[in-house]
């Protein structure tokens, strides 16, 4: 079906957020418009595949706060007496960013091996990968504001957006779910043993 069909009215509202704003993003309703299958039920979510795009979204996370991280960085260096504290902060980042890098390295690595994973192996590796890589992002973004400093926030218009972006893309994490549904998955294999 055509998003063009009458019986389709997307929502033309703009997105008030700050974050990914040039992103086009908003509802859609259907007006008794016909839905086509495209597959049995949770085939979709039952893909191992569907583990791997999660694991990948992660990896955009920690593009973003990357990002941030080396501006920040760059920012603390160009200082003419770069602060002791800031020198703390700044080998917190560079901690944090190994870390993160070293999950993600694993990751891929296994996702680009011969070994054949189930679905719920896969799963289980990309809740992993996805925590991690949520909370260490969240960190690596406070790190970076700390480290920046206030200016970066209110007259570095490159820096304050993609805190924004990251925020928004970060909030759409399913946090503590996810981390409850590795414990589930854990207990379960524990159990099947």
């Amino acid at each position: 079906m055509s998003m063009d069909d009458p019986r389709v009215h997307p929502d033309q509202t703009a997105w008030p957020s700050l974050g990914l704003r040039e992103i086009p993003s908003g509802s859609v309703t259907f007006d008794r418009a016909p839905a086509e299958e495209v597959g049995p039920p949770g085939w979709y979510l039952d893909r191992p595949s569907f583990a791997w795009g999660g694991i990948r979204v992660a990896a955009c996370w920690f593009g973003g706060a990357l990002g941030l991280a080396q501006n920040a960085a760059r920012r603390h260096l160009a200082r003419p007496t770069p602060a002791p504290m800031g020198d703390l902060c700044l080998g917190q980042l560079d901690a944090e960013v190994f870390a993160t890098r070293s999950v993600l390295a694993q990751a891929a690595e296994a996702a680009d091996s011969e070994e054949t994973f189930t679905r719920d192996r896969a799963w289980s590796l990309a809740l992993r990968v996805r925590n991690i890589v949520y909370r260490s992002s969240q960190r690596i973004q406070l790190l970076s504001r700390e480290l920046a400093g206030p200016a970066a926030l209110t007259s570095d218009k490159a820096f304050a957006k993609a805190d924004a972006d990251l925020t928004v893309y970060l909030s759409q994490h399913h946090g503590p779910r996810d981390e409850a549904s590795l414990g589930e998955a854990l207990v379960k294999d524990f159990t099947a043993q």
